[in-house]
Formats: structure tokens, sequence, C-alpha cells
């Protein structure tokens, strides 16, 4: 009898699924079987020292599908979590010791006051967005819908200089959906640049981190040349980091025993 291959590797459960940040953040299980593979170990390591080296708080990870970025944002997610085990669990997978850069950056402890906003890109306004995950907040009393009166920019930096907070962590997944609808729909684009200056300039940390499938200002290739320039000096107030143009090798498969 021939030997199957199903009778040597099988799948493991996580990459039954893809990763969403928003419904996954806080799930005991949803690092299990992650493997950091070196780009990703780059990509936040390029993170930490910025964040520790320099004013720097507004980031972009580009690359292709299947590169790991969403579970590398998901891990980043729960290293600051407020729960101690979820902690625990993504210092475990990205093989953090005491001492590494990148703790020092996100230095978190149970109850400490990180605030996680995990945000999934759709065919919508990001201010709008930005709004709803803060009114999801556990502490937060819910809004009566959206008023235009709101600042989200306001309400982001109120939150990371609170008395007591270490920190706010703001991801959003999928960002190219987001820039897809502002392209389409002629919304306004300065309000990336005006969320990338307050993450640098506020006296609170404020992080930003947007996750694209292609270049920034591929976009704005349909855009007037105006509009492009406009596109062109938001990007310029992101740090970007490329992922490898070959999308990384994932361990979706483990040798049966």
């Amino acid at each position: 009898m021939p030997r199957l291959l199903s009778g040597i590797v099988q799948v493991r459960q996580q990459f039954l699924r893809s990763v969403r940040i928003d419904a996954d953040f806080g799930r005991t299980d949803a690092l299990v079987g992650f493997v950091l593979q070196p780009s990703a170990r780059l990509a936040i390591e390029t993170l930490a020292r910025h964040i520790n080296e320099t004013q720097q708080r507004a980031f972009t990870w580009t690359g292709p599908y299947g590169g790991g970025k969403s579970s590398l944002a998901l891990a980043l997610c729960s290293l600051v979590s407020p729960e101690k085990k979820i902690q625990d669990s993504a210092k475990a997978v990205l093989g953090l010791r005491r001492g590494d850069p990148i703790l020092k950056a996100f230095n978190a402890s149970p109850n400490d006051g990180w605030i996680v906003l995990p945000i999934v890109g759709k065919r919508s306004l990001i201010h709008n967005e930005v709004v709803m995950a803060i009114d999801r907040l556990p502490y937060r009393r819910k809004k009566a819908g959206l008023s235009r009166e709101r600042d989200a920019i306001v309400e982001l930096i109120a939150l990371a200089e609170a008395p007591g907070r270490k920190g706010v962590l703001l991801v959003i997944d999928e960002l190219g959906k987001f820039l897809e609808s502002s392209a389409q729909t002629g919304g306004d684009i300065y309000f990336y640049q005006q969320l990338a200056e307050a993450a640098c300039r506020t006296r609170g940390k404020l992080v930003v981190v947007g996750i694209l499938h292609q270049p920034f200002e591929q976009y704005a290739t349909r855009l007037g040349r105006e509009a492009r320039d406009e596109w062109a000096k938001v990007q310029g107030r992101l740090l970007i980091f490329r992922w490898p143009q070959v999308p990384m090798r994932s361990s979706i498969l483990s040798e049966k025993r």
C-alpha cells in the first residue's frame, strides 16, 4: 500500500481560517502554533527600535497575501493585552526575554493601562471606525450613533495621555480597503496625516500600525496629479516596512509522529 501524504502531515488547526485581529484579539488560543519568521521578527524589531530611539510612532507593514502580517499584528496586540496569560503567550511565540528592546518599547504588565484598538478595513470612513473602536472599550459608555463633532484624533490623544496610561496601540488591518474607499469617493486622505503626526507628537505613547498588501501610492494611481501629490505627502508621515516579495513560509504543516 502506498503511503499517503495525509498519513505523514496534518494541517495545524489555526491555519484552517484566516486571522481577524478584531475578533481574535483576547482569545487564549489565537496564537497557538504561530511561528515567527525572520522577516516578521525584523518588522517588529524595526517598530521597537524607532519607538525606543526616535519619536516615530506611525508605521505601515506592506507585503503580499499570506506573508503573516495579520498574525504578527495579533501577536503585537496580545503582547500588551491586560490579561497575563495572553501576554505570556505572545512573549513565548515572539521569543522575548527580559531586556529585549521589544519589551522595552511595549512595556506592559497585567492591568497596567495599555489600550488596544484592533480594526479591520472595510468600505467605510476610517474616522468612524476609530470612533466605534473606542466606544467598544469595556469602560466606555456607548454613544447613540456617530457624531461629526467627535474628533477621533483628539480622543486617541486623550486616551494616550490619561494618567497611568502606558500606551495606546491602534492596528488597522486591511488598511487598503479604507484607502480604496477614499480614492473612489474622493474621501479626505488628510486624516491619515493627522493621525501619524498626532502619534509622533503626543506626550503619551500612541502607536499606529497599518497593514497593506500593496504600496500606499498604488491606491491613488487613478487620481489626478494634485491628488496623488497629496497622497505622497501623507505617505511621507509613515515609516514603511516592506515584506519580502515572495510570501514567507508559514509552518502550516506539522509532521505526524
